[in-house]
């Protein structure tokens, strides 16, 4: 390059910079390179052009090295003769095939100020693998964009498709989704399983129960309001309830005091109740996007209940989640911020009560010396209770979440909607549920599972 300045014709500032006529003008548009007019024509300054095509030559050298960088992470080697147009493309190559050798459900390339924060989630769990400068993750989304032969999204806030990828001998379907925020594009890529597996059966529910749920979530709008108190498996559990809406291809907006995990079609808005960010402003945000679903975390002021309530007047299906031991008291809280129980009745379709109880040691377990009024009023026959052995050594084999579920064929909406009502009528169907926390936990006192110490805690004892 000479270093006497002169000027340069559009023909020959393309040629130095080794860009295309449309990349020229951006370049233009964005304040890299500044042109003047002679007889109507664009003429650049040979200096400029050359500064611009030394720091283009860093850049790629850049982009060279962050590449190889970032295959390494996901366990391959580079290619030391890769083109810099191949270069996303083999990142892409290392990321689906890690990926699927390990076992990945999702990777992330969330858009950040300093570039985009690759997360991939394995088993539940969700792990930081670093920042990627931002030139190299818009090509990744560019090429993974072409190979699931999906357009960027423009006027739509998200756009998602799926493409095969050739795991060995295995196809393997791979979900891309594009979603659009204010600091660019975020990525999404879902690796289906070979078989789909129950999430809400991982998370301790029966097979009637996860029928139930999906008939609540799937079916008219309303709100499913799940009650738990330092459930140990809580993180889990929400990601269950999300998978119900994921499988449908449903958009479902998550209100979160802190992010925990992340799920297919699931956008979390985060928000801090005394931080710059207020609930209000979420609230205004997640309607905004007009999801198919909503999931709310604790409820914990009157304007987030009252929210909740008007989730089903834009036709919406709704999962809120309140720290209480029982229905009874997540309802009485409710009834507090000033709702309407009769008004909330029409608009439930299901409470879930949860509850982690120690289950007996089957090697070592003892019948218990229990009166005949108790054994009647457990309706079982017998009782046990732990001992302890070399193998458990306490009487336990270990703990386990039991879940139960109040719909509305078990009167649920019929009884709040009454005239007359009061919570201990409440309190009894509930009891009655079928497929409810008391009903299991008898099961689990006829099958010998559950101590004697539980059938104390039951209604009448």
């Amino acid at each position: 390059m000479s270093n006497e300045r002169q000027p340069l014709s559009m023909e020959q500032a393309m040629e130095r910079l080794g860009f295309s006529r449309a990349e020229v003008y951006r370049d233009v548009g964005q304040g890299r390179l500044n042109p003047v007019k002679e007889n109507g024509k664009p003429v650049f300054d040979s200096a400029e052009v050359d500064t611009r095509a030394i720091a283009l030559a860093d850049e790629r050298n850049g982009l060279k090295n962050a590449a190889s960088e970032w295959i390494r992470r996901f366990g391959a080697e580079p290619s030391a003769d890769a083109p810099n147009d191949a270069l996303a493309a083999a990142v892409v190559e290392a990321i689906l095939s890690s990926s699927l050798a390990d076992g990945d459900r999702d990777v992330y390339l969330d858009p950040t100020f300093d570039g985009d924060r690759v997360l991939v989630r394995n088993d539940g769990q969700l792990e930081d693998r670093g920042l990627m400068p931002g030139p190299l993750a818009s090509g990744i989304k560019t090429t993974l964009s072409a190979m699931a032969g999906l357009a960027e999204p423009e006027e739509r806030l998200r756009s998602s498709a799926i493409f095969e990828h050739l795991a060995g001998v295995d196809r393997r379907q791979i979900r891309v989704t594009l979603t659009r925020t204010v600091l660019g594009q975020q990525l999404h890529l879902r690796i289906f399983e070979k078989e789909m597996r129950t999430a809400l059966a991982d998370a301790g529910y029966s097979p009637e129960q996860v029928a139930a749920v999906r008939a609540a979530l799937s079916g008219q709008p309303g709100v499913l309001l799940v009650c738990s108190l330092g459930e140990r498996d809580g993180d889990r559990h929400r990601l269950a309830l999300a998978g119900v809406w994921s499988l449908t291809r449903s958009l479902v907006v998550s209100l979160e005091r802190r992010i925990r995990y992340r799920y297919d079609d699931l956008v979390q808005l985060n928000f801090e109740s005394n931080g710059p960010v207020d609930f209000g402003t979420v609230w205004e945000t997640a309607a905004g996007m007009n999801p198919d679903a909503l999931m709310m975390d604790d409820l914990l002021s009157a304007e987030e209940a009252w929210a909740m309530v008007r989730v089903a007047n834009f036709g919406a299906s709704a999962v809120v989640f309140m720290s209480a031991p029982s229905a009874i008291d997540a309802l009485r809280r409710i009834e507090a911020f000033g709702i309407d129980l009769r008004l909330f009745g029409s608009m439930l379709t299901g409470i879930v009560e949860s509850r982690t109880l120690s289950e007996l040691c089957p090697d070592c377990r003892r019948p218990a010396d229990a009166g005949r009024a108790v054994l009647r009023r457990a309706g079982v026959e017998k009782l046990w209770e732990p001992v302890g052995c070399d193998r458990c050594h306490d009487g336990f084999a270990g703990t386990k979440t039991y879940r139960g579920l109040i719909t509305r064929t078990d009167g649920l909406n019929r009884q709040l909607q009454g005239p007359d009502w009061d919570f201990n009528e409440l309190q009894l169907t509930f009891d009655a549920a079928k497929l409810g926390l008391q009903s299991l936990i008898r099961a689990g006192l006829v099958t010998g599972d559950l101590p004697a110490s539980e059938a104390c805690r039951l209604p009448g004892n």
